[in-house]
């Protein structure tokens, strides 16, 4: 299914918020978001391949990431974290 589109080819318009408070200190979250060897190793459950798209930095960092199971197709995901 294409992003913005439901199931049903209506537009959809909608944005999904994901806020999570980590145990750890913020240098160490921060590059374990920017950083590309630390971001392809955590990201994802096990057993997926993790590609990252688009990684950009800046006061804030947008990322792009493409992680595909086994024996499924392809998920994606974009977001940003601000530091």
């Amino acid at each position: 299914m294409a992003a913005g589109s439901s199931s049903t080819g209506e537009s959809v318009d909608r944005e999904l918020v994901i806020t999570r408070v980590f145990d750890a200190p913020r240098d160490l979250v921060w590059k374990a978001f920017t950083e590309l060897d630390r971001l392809t190793h955590w990201w994802g459950p096990k057993g997926f391949t993790t590609h990252v798209l688009k990684l950009e930095l800046a006061p804030v960092a947008y990322f792009s990431i493409a992680r595909k199971p086994w024996t499924a197709a392809k998920c994606s995901a974009n977001g940003s974290i601000a530091r």
